[in-house]
């Protein structure tokens, strides 16, 4: 096994700490700034491994998570991508922790139409397949895990085990959901991925390989992208962020009008006023209680 350790041109001091762990099955690559997927394109070039994981910032995989998911490939050769149930944590604490992922075996060209059943630091996947599938695009500045997926579902199958090995830590300050714009960028750039997908299976040349990235805005409106902000507008009005969720409801209303987008429009109007103050309160005693060393 071979662990490639990425700095790309941080302004801190995580280069030197990651000098720190520099050995015989450790590779430290440090460069300027390239942004994420360049970064990562080039350290999968530059490794020679069967199989490939990325390991997300901040994440914490279990001791038994590339044992196990590379013995699953070694007896599965018909999979090309194996995930894991994972569980969510929330960074400060802000609700409780919970685990997610249906543990499953199949072809899922359909599947991951209607739904993203990884996150991406869970997955481990073949080189092989990530190479004939094209491998990460850097259009996708966000999603680039969902859109390699969609392409990687024409070649073979994808897995999820049942075991827990992965947990994700979601909300951090600066990260994709911890900010509202990158949130919403990374939902955009998803749905896209969908369209491309959908296209293909039609037997369509890909938009974004056809046409370049003005293919983007030829995309129709899309009701499942306005019920997943909805949704979200929701999550986060409960969560205690009124103006993170009208920026998601208006993004959702902009999309496409339909009930779901409606219901969260009328519900963040009309209670907004009366429910904010005093569920506000809770959470905020909630928080403390918590950061204190309470339970729930």
């Amino acid at each position: 096994m071979e662990v490639v350790l990425i700095d790309d041109g941080s302004d801190d001091e995580t280069g030197q700490r990651l000098e720190e762990y520099q050995g015989e099955s450790v590779r430290v690559i440090t460069h300027a700034n390239k942004g994420f997927v360049r970064a990562l394109t080039d350290a999968i070039v530059r490794s020679d491994s069967e199989y490939i994981a990325i390991h997300g910032s901040g994440d914490i995989a279990k001791k038994t998570k590339i044992k196990k998911q590379s013995e699953f490939l070694d007896h599965n050769p018909s999979v090309g991508l194996v995930g894991c149930r994972r569980l969510v944590k929330f960074y400060g604490n802000k609700r409780n922790n919970y685990a997610i992922g249906q543990e499953f075996k199949k072809k899922f060209e359909r599947g991951i139409i209607s739904i993203n059943p990884f996150s991406h630091g869970e997955v481990m996947y073949r080189r092989s397949v990530y190479e004939k599938a094209g491998g990460y695009r850097e259009f996708f500045r966000y999603a680039q895990d969902r859109d390699l997926w969609c392409r990687m579902s024409h070649i073979a199958e994808f897995a999820v085990l049942g075991d827990i090995l992965y947990e994700r830590v979601t909300g951090r300050p600066g990260s994709v959901s911890g900010d509202i714009e990158k949130l919403m960028q990374q939902r955009f750039l998803s749905e896209f991925a969908v369209y491309c997908h959908c296209q293909r299976l039609e037997g369509k040349p890909d938009p974004l390989d056809s046409i370049g990235a003005q293919s983007a805005l030829m995309r129709p409106r899309s009701k499942r992208l306005a019920q997943d902000l909805a949704r979200l507008s929701v999550r986060r009005w409960i969560e205690g962020d009124p103006h993170g969720a009208a920026q998601l409801v208006a993004a959702g209303l902009s999309e496409r009008v339909c009930l779901h987008t409606l219901f969260a429009s009328f519900s963040l109007t009309r209670f907004s006023s009366i429910l904010m103050p005093p569920l506000s309160a809770y959470l905020s005693t909630r928080r403390r209680y918590r950061e204190e060393g309470g339970s729930d």
